[in-house]
């Protein structure tokens, strides 16, 4: 099972020295003077990354005998995220896995748009029924929640038809469909991390006050890290807000948590 081959892993990398992350579990350190190495965790993959190429060999040698695992070299490819780096950073996109999801719901000729969401649409439908199938749309919208993982300028359109998952109208999925024509003309983008000297984060926080349809308002945050977008959300607000003031602490208190846990987790890896 999952959790016994993640028990396995841990006790080998643990038997090697590597001891596990306190701000995510998924994470396994190793420091030799100043060379260090990571261990990432996630589902059924492993990378392996540092800056000491002795100790990532045989850390890859060890793993292979104590689980079995499949060397497929340099990072390239990785759960649908393509992998570009060089000499002055990394770069990650979602393209192939966009271009299969356009394939897969026939929009590979359809007439790319410049905005994933209309400013004036309306996510009411009283007068309209639900259609009739919603896995269909719930797996679209899955699947959209993943594309968000390089595509920020998705998010807030994505999070808006993700609360409709349980009863989606026609509106709604001409809501998906525009998102669709959208990701056709922006297919290529994807996030660009270069490299830069000083380690600093800094994070902005924003609130629509009163946005959604049951008043409640919608936090929207990001994250940059020595200049690069590391993390962001847009989600709405479990409780209504009273006022605008209201809704504005709201959301710079999980912005804020945000970014404690992230200067903790940089600290936890030997940067300050």
């Amino acid at each position: 099972s999952p959790r016994a081959w993640h028990q396995k892993l841990s006790e080998a990398l643990e038997m090697k020295h590597f001891s596990r992350c306190h701000t995510d579990n998924s994470v396994f350190i190793r420091r030799t003077g100043e060379n260090v190495v990571l261990v990432l965790i996630y589902i059924g993959g492993i990378i392996i990354t540092g800056n000491d190429l002795d100790i990532m060999l045989k850390t890859k040698k060890f793993l292979h005998k104590a689980i079995v695992i499949k060397d497929l070299g340099r990072f390239k490819y990785f759960l649908g995220i393509e992998i570009s780096s060089s000499k002055k950073g990394i770069y990650l996109s979602q393209r192939k896995y966009i271009l299969d999801l356009l394939k897969q719901t026939r929009k590979l000729e359809s007439k790319p748009i410049d905005t994933s969401i209309d400013p004036y649409c309306k996510l009411e439908d009283p007068e309209s029924e639900v259609i009739e199938d919603i896995s269909r749309y719930q797996r679209l919208v899955g699947k959209l929640i993943y594309l968000t993982v390089t595509k920020p300028d998705i998010t807030f359109s994505v999070s808006l038809i993700s609360q409709h998952m349980h009863a989606p109208k026609p509106r709604h999925v001409k809501m998906v469909d525009r998102v669709l024509t959208y990701l056709k003309k922006t297919a290529d983008q994807g996030l660009w991390y270069k490299i830069n000297g000083n380690i600093d984060i800094k994070g902005y926080s924003d609130v629509d006050w009163a946005g959604g349809l049951d008043r409640k308002s919608i936090t929207g945050y990001c994250v940059f890290l020595v200049g690069n977008l590391v993390s962001w959300k847009s989600k709405k607000q479990n409780i209504v807000s009273r006022s605008s003031a209201e809704a504005e602490y709201k959301s710079m208190a999980t912005a804020a948590s945000k970014l404690i846990w992230e200067k903790n987790f940089i600290q936890e890896l030997g940067f300050k």
